[in-house]
């Protein structure tokens, strides 16, 4: 009895059976909701400034919602050179996804070593999605090596990005600190990108943010010019602290 050759067919068949029995990468619904909380949590940190054709917004940076009551964590370095009376936050509501919301800030903290600052919005609608603090960290190099998302505004090339785009990487080194104001600094495995400097760091497996993000660490080794991203740490006592200054 002659063999007949196999068939397009029955590869199909044999290849439909051999993926049946894979296992491929996916998304958990944990995931998922640490991903959209962290993209309806974040904000754009702008001013306003006048030109020859009246009052346009300027892209300073990220921040997020750290309470209901419209309290913003952001980076300090971002405030600056701004105008405090010129200040907003932009975001895209909760209850609608079609149209940005714009609101008035007002520096309400600044921390005076760390690069942290917090504003509060005037006249913020209850609906904000704020985002957790890890409530308090006994050592840092606890974190090290931890999967974690960040989330902000970033400028890509000439046009603001005008949507938050969420990065994920890792906490690869908690040994680094401030160069300028000599506190601890976490590493992540991630290279910098103008518009993130005030993005939550959040923890992958439990959504808590840990870190707001400073900037690229700037410190060249012979030639070598990768600089990677670095975030202030924080924690749920940074928010009390800011909140009893400004009752």
């Amino acid at each position: 009895m002659v063999k007949k050759p196999a068939t397009m067919h029955h590869f199909f068949i044999i290849l439909l059976i051999l993926l049946a029995g894979c296992k491929f990468p996916h998304v958990s619904s944990r995931q998922h909701n640490v991903f959209s909380r962290m993209r309806d949590g974040v904000v754009h940190v702008g001013q306003f400034t006048q030109d020859a054709d009246g009052e346009i917004g300027q892209l300073l940076g990220s921040g997020f919602f750290v309470d209901h009551e419209g309290t913003v964590v952001t980076a300090k370095h971002l405030l600056k050179n701004a105008e405090e009376e010129s200040l907003y936050i932009k975001y895209i509501p909760i209850q609608n996804r079609n149209k940005f919301h714009i609101l008035r800030v007002k520096i309400i903290y600044q921390h005076e070593s760390k690069d942290l600052a917090f504003l509060k919005a005037i006249n913020c609608p209850s609906q904000v999605r704020p985002l957790s603090l890890i409530q308090k960290l006994d050592s840092l190099a606890s974190l090290g090596g931890e999967i974690v998302l960040i989330g902000g505004f970033p400028r890509l090339g000439s046009e603001t990005v005008d949507y938050p785009i969420v990065r994920r990487a890792i906490i690869s080194s908690t040994e680094f600190t401030d160069a300028q104001e000599d506190t601890p600094l976490l590493l992540l495995d991630l290279e910098g990108a103008p518009g993130f400097s005030g993005s939550p760091v959040a923890l992958e497996r439990s959504g808590k943010v840990v870190g707001v993000v400073t900037g690229s660490v700037k410190r060249r080794i012979a030639d070598r010019g990768y600089y990677p991203q670095g975030a202030t740490p924080i924690t749920l006592s940074d928010y009390d602290e800011a909140v009893r200054s400004h009752p």
